[in-house]
């Protein structure tokens, strides 16, 4: 009798056991396979292929709809996205969801297994992988938290890429520019509220936009409070294109996001123009993090209790600049990170008011959980 464990498009044996060999060793060798299908690695999205069927993915959902046919038939699809930023569209035929579909949350991480490879061949493609994976009888989610795997990540399609018609347009894509100015507005509110408008990005490159039901209603409302005519910055999740004209379509799987109040009045610079800069600029960029920079007193400072500047050692007393006098050391976020945009790069240093925010947590809070493990 032989155990084999059909992983890839070649079986490969596990073990062999002749029939006089006695109960045990059968359990033993069943029992140490099993071990070794359980605690395999995780697979890459990047290493889908189309001769395998058993499949190991951590992953976190980022985005997560129901696609209602004419027959009223529905069935669910997600983008899920691995640790490496990776991504791939799985799709949940109808006769699965009773038992999936309250099991899933988007934006939560699981770790997935076994699952049919195909084409993606689908009408409206939520990522640029060129597979997809189907739902099968045997396929088992469990829900785990997975830190390494970003909550929040963008794949911005370049607007000159856009004009030279290289895009898919089955496929969706994340846009960021600011406002350069509103064409048209449907204000009748027996019709579907719409909205059209040009954004302008860093490089001055233009593109034509339109929004329809709540995503217009939302994109009016932000707009609209706008100060004294300051650039609003708005980033446009899963847009569809169609001939250099984006379209947000109301019943889409859209998002749309804006830019905190901080930076209403802000400059809208490139990377390239922010390199060049000789004083002190408010300014708002697009740029992609290359890497985390470890500077010789790591990710914090010793900060003052009182105010964001270091403390030191002066007349025997632990002072800042400004003259307060602690008795402790108080740690303080100082986070530099490699950016690049295009053929340009630069370092942004990220201080304490931002960390904390972004983290949710305090640089002294973080070091004691740290300390604690």
């Amino acid at each position: 009798m032989q155990l084999i464990m059909d992983e890839t498009s070649n079986q490969s044996e596990l073990g062999t056991l002749k029939g006089d060999q006695c109960g045990n060793s059968s359990s033993n060798i069943f029992s140490n396979s099993l071990d070794q299908i359980i605690s395999r690695p995780f697979d890459e999205i990047r290493q889908i292929h189309l001769d395998k069927e058993v499949w190991k993915f951590a992953v976190r959902i980022v985005n997560l709809w129901t696609v209602k046919r004419f027959s009223n038939e529905e069935h669910l699809e997600m983008v899920v996205m691995d640790a490496n930023c990776d991504r791939v569209q799985i799709v949940m035929p109808a006769k699965f969801l009773s038992s999936w579909k309250d099991k899933l949350e988007e934006y939560d991480t699981y770790i997935m297994n076994n699952f049919k490879v195909a084409p993606n061949d689908l009408l409206y493609r939520g990522c640029d992988n060129p597979f997809k994976l189907l739902w099968l009888d045997g396929t088992v989610i469990t829900k785990e938290f997975f830190p390494s795997i970003p909550e929040t990540h963008f794949f911005f399609k370049d607007f000159a890429e856009i004009h030279d018609g290289d895009y898919h347009p089955d496929e969706v894509h994340d846009l960021i520019g600011v406002v350069h100015e509103i064409t048209y507005h449907q204000r009748n509110v027996n019709k579907t509220p719409s909205v059209k408008f040009v954004l302008k990005d860093a490089i001055g490159k233009l593109l034509d936009c339109q929004l329809w039901d709540n995503h217009a209603r939302t994109f009016v409302s932000n707009v609209d409070h706008v100060v004294n005519g300051s650039p609003r910055v708005v980033i446009i999740r899963n847009a569809f294109l169609q001939y250099a004209f984006v379209q947000l379509q109301c019943q889409g799987i859209g998002t749309l996001l804006y830019n905190p109040e901080d930076y209403v009045d802000s400059e809208i610079l490139s990377l390239k123009q922010i390199n060049v800069l000789n004083q002190e600029t408010s300014c708002v960029t697009i740029a992609t993090t290359n890497k985390l920079i470890v500077s010789s007193t790591g990710w914090t400072y010793e900060g003052c209790a009182w105010c964001s500047k270091s403390v030191s050692i002066s007349n025997g007393q632990l002072k800042c600049v400004n003259g307060h006098v602690n008795t402790v050391v108080t740690p303080r976020y100082k986070v530099e990170i490699e950016v690049v945009h295009q053929d340009d790069k630069s370092t942004f240093v990220f201080f304490d008011a931002e960390c904390s925010n972004f983290l949710g947590i305090s640089a002294l809070e973080l070091g004691n959980n740290m300390n604690d493990v």
